[in-house]
């Protein structure tokens, strides 16, 4: 079984929600309590195969564990101002920089940022993958995966 987008509908409306876990960046939440999230807003995002989905970058998602012999596609584009950055630019993101189009305008020389502190996704090893960290694998066995996938990468 390949189990459906899971979200958690107005969300985005509370902010950025922590994503760590024994004070290292996860790539999660823990639980839907945790970050103050109603869980009877929740609903699943059926499609046929093929169908696409369209989310806020802050609202609340899961999927179940596939449990299919048939890979879980996914392709992530953002959509962001000229003059927003990633705050992690490790070779981990910094691999999908360069691809990156400006639709309209003109290259920032500042960023914005709205007033407050933010937490740095700092992890707890090395990773290729969000999957990676979610699972915890990232820490297990001592050195990072090589998956072919990221430029940087040694072969």
């Amino acid at each position: 079984m390949n189990a459906c987008l899971r979200v958690a509908a107005g969300s985005h409306r509370q902010g950025l929600a922590s994503h760590e876990v024994d004070g290292f960046f996860a790539g999660k939440t823990t639980s839907l309590e945790g970050v103050g999230v109603d869980a009877s807003t929740v609903v699943d995002c059926e499609g046929p195969a093929g169908s696409v989905v369209f989310l806020h970058p802050l609202v609340i998602h899961s999927s179940e564990k596939n449990l299919s012999d048939m890979y879980r596609r996914v392709f992530i584009p953002a959509y962001r101002a000229a003059d927003a950055f990633p705050i992690y630019y490790g070779p981990h993101a910094a691999h999908n920089e360069p691809g990156a189009k400006l639709l309209r305008g003109a290259p920032a020389k500042t960023a914005r940022s709205e007033g407050g502190e933010w937490r740095l996704p700092i992890a707890a090893a090395e990773f290729n993958s969000l999957y990676e960290i979610q699972e915890g694998s990232h820490v297990k066995g001592g050195r990072k995966s090589s998956t072919g996938y990221f430029a940087h990468e040694k072969k």
